[in-house]
């Protein structure tokens, strides 16, 4: 698992830590564009699908490919389309840094899928 995070408004980033031995994050730092799915608490089944081989993991996932090439989840309750901005070393892992050039969101609503203390979590219920 990576992690991902907004950086900065000006300009508009977000950055996604990879693993320096992730063969997935190696074939993404090659890329020019990234999209960034933000999934549903209730939607870690899909978050682990990504844990699959890499001709596996979008089968049977209901995705379509964004009008910027990249592929954008069905179920994601965000989407952030981004053009690669950067790659800083940060120790065993690398930070991708993308600026932000397009967002969608889902009509509903939700709470995002958390990874935390190794495993999928989710935000506590506000009293």
């Amino acid at each position: 698992m990576g992690t991902f995070t907004t950086v900065s408004l000006e300009p508009l980033l977000v950055g996604f830590f990879g693993d320096n031995n992730s063969f997935t994050f190696g074939l993404l730092s090659d890329l020019d564009r990234i999209s960034f799915s933000v999934l549903d608490q209730e939607d870690a089944d899909t978050a682990n699908r990504f844990r699959l081989p890499g001709d596996e993991r979008f089968d049977g996932l209901d995705w379509s490919a964004s009008s910027h090439g990249t592929p954008v989840l069905g179920s994601a309750l965000m989407t952030f389309h981004t053009r690669v901005h950067s790659l800083v070393p940060a120790g065993d892992h690398q930070l991708l840094l993308g600026e932000v050039i397009d967002m969608e969101t889902a009509a509903g609503s939700g709470r995002a899928l958390l990874f935390a203390e190794g495993k999928m979590t989710q935000l506590a219920e506000q009293s």
